[in-house]
């Protein structure tokens, strides 16, 4: 074969494998550009000699060799691309050509290429990105871009040339829709732009603005989309700026598709959300106003108050909608009575998130009477909650199942897909509380109806629907849910086996004889689907159950020791050690013999909590040799996989049992006992998080008198029976616990109303509100919400930022310093929130706070550094994600009650039973 054959043959050949393989083969040379993040280390350095002896082994017969040399190159970096662009004039060899033309392409910037502004977040491709080829071809602005990724031109998607920091890569197939905003990138001014939108993705907004303020003259609109400018300018906190920047793009505001969930042209201009403030000033000061859609009166709510979590201004704004003018107009046309049931929607909803689930279920079934009146046909509005609560709360379990099971069954045996019509009130998630019900009358055959329609490893919520079962276990029912999870555990989906197979494994341990080869089953399903420490610990945990079934605690002690400092098993090693070493008078008592758990009572070793093998608490006195009974912590007490680990202790000694909606201490001689309402799904943050600090949790709740009032999630006239599964009004609420996410060695707690505790878990301490009212002399224990900085480094003590009724306070917790930081103006010292446009800043030269949203809104930026405080000309719009899960339901209560009658209206009560009349008269008469 002659020599130019070979020649174009290698060149297709070669073609090929850089287009497929680039991603492997490329290393990652530092661009001397904005492409790379400062600092970066310079390309590598070589002689003429050199390069020219790698640029004549592209031409090599052996392509091994002609690949090498190609890596070679590359790693060389820019500082050679003038001698390689003397070598690509000079050569003749297509082959050398192509691969000197690849190697270019790949060290030296790019003079145009195509700048990403936003990104699927599964795409790749990240803001601040470049794009340079197209399957292969080079591609210099966003239209010639947009071009080649249309459908016709690339069905299955095109594979990406991307330079980013860590130099070139290829990504795909990916289509226009990956990419929703695009800009041309022109050298040198491109370089700017894209590092400023790289910092701004990062959370660095305020570094991002001061490098797009030091450019000396500004891009073209092709090159920083004014809309993306001007968040930008948000940001960082120069709202006229972001204005004026703004100004004739008011349309930009509007969805692009559906009215409520499609973004705005506005959002998809650069990466996250856009910030509200600008939306609600785009939508609100336009004539008309932009925010009256033909679907919808005020798209302000949707879009803005209930992402930005403003539930009660969302459920004020709908309820003035609904009296004003869509109460009196039912019987209208179709569009008119559906736009009224959705105010009545949004209602519910946001009844539903601040916690108010008595109203919540109360306004479901006037908004389900106009369904059922739609052309859609449907009997009940599935979305946010199920009234079934309140019959069964009254003791009529068998009437919450009948009200609720035809409409949860029709959802779950057709779970909605897609942008489906009915996709918004036929919510599977909700459906599948039907399972909680049904399990409470085991013997209904509906119950094994609906199982075997959830059953299907692809079934969207069998998981939520197994959370739900586990949830109603109570001791008369758990022989049938013990048989249903065995039967789901070989059918269900990876993505769910572990959840399902750690309740099988316990559920089947405080069985009087377990079965061993159930566990067994459980530990193989876990080791399948579980990953890393999650597998670790919980593999060593069924382990240590099934020993202890086998009568061999030491072998579970073994099991347990590589994850014996884990709380999740702390109450199995004690079990272990218990069994191992039992104390003398534990021989005297059969039930002593295999208990499920037995935890010491303080550190003398005389009490124990004891579960026994038939799953009653008992009290072991080992002095005594006295085995009695302890008290339940409800009447359907059962250990449920839920409430794992069943019994907690601190270390000081105090012991207290989990069930499903209360932590209850246990104390033989305790004159008080610390008794507290938590949600079931935060039991293991509880355990994990404030386990060794309950005595000062206990110290402050102790010292706060509980107030009166409808504090609970259902009025208390509605709790006739079944009290256990819901909260206790008359007991301290645990609303917040949680990790910091800018400091993992921060934990804050705090109840509803108060007391608040921050703990720093590296020193083992914690404080509480209260200490903090001594130190600062304030006139009652504030409530916060907490932010640390971004420590420099680990060796430094965390610092807290508390954001409270009681202005800005600054806790130094290694150092027990705290202060309080006026704020500029007449008022130093006002109620405050952690600022959100919504945006997470990671500047650490920066703390934003923010005035309510009821209060105006005003943010505040604190230069850290000089500890100077600023007023910004931004607004927050935002509530942080607690702030109704720190107060107390009876004072949300009487804020809406306030706040409908100062709109006109009837109070909030009076409200839903007027709606509930209105529409049930309207229903009637047709």
């Amino acid at each position: 074969m002659s020599r130019p054959n070979a020649s174009v043959q290698r060149v297709v050949m070669c073609a090929a494998f850089l287009f497929i393989a680039a991603a492997t083969i490329l290393p990652r040379p530092q661009f001397a550009s904005g492409v790379q993040d400062a600092g970066g280390p310079p390309g590598g350095a070589a002689d003429g000699a050199a390069v020219e002896s790698l640029v004549h082994q592209l031409a090599d017969d052996d392509y091994r060799v002609r690949e090498e040399a190609t890596r070679k190159l590359i790693a060389l970096g820019p500082e050679v691309a003038r001698v390689l662009r003397q070598q690509f004039a000079a050569a003749t060899d297509p082959e050398v050509q192509l691969r000197l033309r690849y190697v270019l392409d790949n060290i030296v910037p790019p003079q145009q290429a195509v700048l990403v502004a936003r990104a699927a977040a599964e795409s790749g491709v990240r803001p601040g990105d470049l794009i340079t080829h197209v399957n292969g071809r080079r591609v210099r602005t966003a239209a010639e871009l947009g071009q080649r990724l249309r459908p016709e031109s690339t069905p299955v998607g095109a594979m990406l040339r991307v330079t980013g920091v860590g130099g070139p890569r290829e990504v795909g197939p990916l289509d226009a829709a990956d990419l929703p905003s695009l800009l041309d990138y022109v050298a040198p001014r491109g370089e700017r732009v894209a590092r400023a939108l790289r910092l701004y993705a990062d959370g660095f907004a305020e570094q991002a603005a001061e490098v797009l303020n030091a450019m000396s003259e500004p891009a073209p609109v092709s090159e920083l989309n004014p809309l993306l400018h001007a968040r930008m300018a948000y940001t960082a906190g120069d709202a006229d700026a972001a204005l004026r920047l703004l100004s004739g793009h008011e349309s930009s505001v509007l969805p692009q598709g559906d009215e409520w969930t499609s973004p705005s042209e506005l959002e998809t201009s650069g990466p996250g959300p856009a910030p509200y403030h600008l939306e609600w000033s785009l939508f609100s000061h336009s004539t008309p106003p932009l925010y009256q859609a033909r679907g919808d009166p005020d798209l302000r709510v949707q879009r803005i108050c209930v992402p930005a979590r403003r539930y009660v201004d969302a459920l004020l704004r709908a309820a003035e909608l609904w009296a004003g003018t869509y109460r009196g107009a039912l019987g209208g046309e179709d569009d008119t009575n559906r736009i009224a049931g959705n105010q009545l929607a949004v209602i519910g909803w946001m009844l539903s998130e601040i916690g108010l689930r008595s109203e919540c279920c109360r306004i479901i079934e006037p908004r389900s009477q106009i369904l059922r009146r739609a052309p859609f046909g449907l009997r009940k509005w599935v979305r946010v909650e199920t009234d079934a609560w309140l019959p069964f709360l009254a003791g009529q379990e068998k009437a919450a199942i009948d009200g609720f099971y035809d409409d949860a069954i029709s959802v779950l045996q057709r779970p909605p897909e897609g942008r489906e019509q009915n996709a918004r009130i036929r919510n599977p998630e909700v459906a599948a509380r039907l399972a909680f019900f049904l399990y409470q009358v085991p013997d209904d055959p509906r119950v094994e109806e609906a199982l075997r329609i959830v059953s299907q490893p692809s079934h969207p919520v069998l998981l939520e629907y197994i959370d739900w079962m586990l949830l109603a276990l109570h001791e008369r029912n758990q022989e049938i849910i013990r048989r249903h999870l065995q039967l789901l555990l070989p059918r269900v989906a990876d993505r769910d086996a572990f959840v399902c197979a750690r309740a099988v494994a316990l559920l089947e341990y405080v069985q009087p004889r377990p079965d061993v080869e159930v566990i067994a089953a459980a530990r193989q399903r876990v080791f399948e689907a579980a990953e890393g420490a999650q597998r670790t610990l919980w593999v060593a945990a069924i382990d240590a159950l099934r020993q202890l079934v086998e009568g061999r605690p030491q072998e579970a002690l073994e099991a347990l020791a590589p994850v014996s400092e884990q709380t999740d098993v702390r109450a199995l090693r004690y079990t272990a050690e218990f069994l191992a070493n039992p104390p003398p008078a534990a021989g005297n008592h059969a039930l002593l013999r295999d208990p499920r758990l037995a935890v010491p009572i303080g550190t003398e070793g005389r009490w124990w909590l004891i579960l026994s093998r038939d799953a009653r608490p008992l009290l072991f006195d080992a002095q005594q040799s006295r085995l009695t009974a302890a008290d339940k912590p409800s009447p359907t007490w059962f250990p449920s996989p839920l409430t794992w680990p069943w019994i907690g202790r601190e270390a000081a000694g105090r012991v207290w049992l989990y069930s499903r909606r209360r932590v209850s201490e246990v104390a033989p001689d305790a004159p008080q006992r610390l008794v507290v309402n938590i949600r079931t799904e935060d039991i293991p943050a509880f355990d994990r998080h404030l386990a060794d600090f309950f005595t000062p949790l206990a110290e402050a709740v102790a010292s706060v008198p509980q107030p009166g009032g409808e504090n609970g999630e259902f009025l208390r006239s509605e709790v006739r029976a079944h009290g256990e599964f819901v909260d206790d009004p008359d007991l301290p609420d645990l609303g917040v616990v949680h990790v910091l996410e800018q400091d993992p060695r921060v934990v804050h707690a705090a109840l509803r109303g108060g007391p608040h505790v921050l703990i720093d878990v590296t020193q083992q301490r914690a404080w509480t509100s209260l200490w903090m009212q001594e130190r600062l002399g304030l006139p009652r224990p504030p409530v916060f919400f907490a932010q640390a900085l971004w420590p420099a480094s680990t060796d430094d003590g965390p610092v807290v930022m508390l954001t409270s009724d009681q202005g800005l306070i600054r806790f130094a917790m290694r150092e027990e310093r705290v202060e309080r930081l006026a704020l500029p103006g007449e008022e130093p010292y006002p109620p405050l929130i952690p600022e959100s446009t919504p945006y997470l800043r990671r500047d650490p030269r920066f703390l934003y706070c923010a005035r309510l949203p009821e209060d105006g809104g005003r943010v505040y930026r604190l230069r850290l550094a000089e500890g100077r405080v600023e007023e910004l000309a931004m607004v927050n719009e935002v509530l942080p994600q607690e702030f109704y899960r720190v107060r107390l339901r009876a004072d949300i209560r009487r804020e809406l009650d306030d706040r409908l009658v100062q709109a006109g209206l009837l109070n909030l009560q009076a409200f839903i039973a007027d709606a509930e009349q209105v529409v049930a008269d309207w229903a009637g008469a047709r």
